[in-house]
């Protein structure tokens, strides 16, 4: 299961392990709004 990394307007940022089979994104634990995204992660260099 791959580890997400969320943010929510309310300014709480969380990290989640979703399975490929769940769609929706989660709701905030903090203010439980369902409106968190998924902020880019850093790239990854190699080499």
């Amino acid at each position: 299961m791959p580890l997400y990394d969320y943010a929510c307007a309310c300014g709480v940022r969380f990290e989640l392990l979703v399975p490929s089979w769940s769609t929706p994104d989660p709701d905030c634990p903090d203010c439980g709004a369902g409106t968190v995204r998924r902020p880019p992660s850093p790239a990854m260099r190699t080499g």
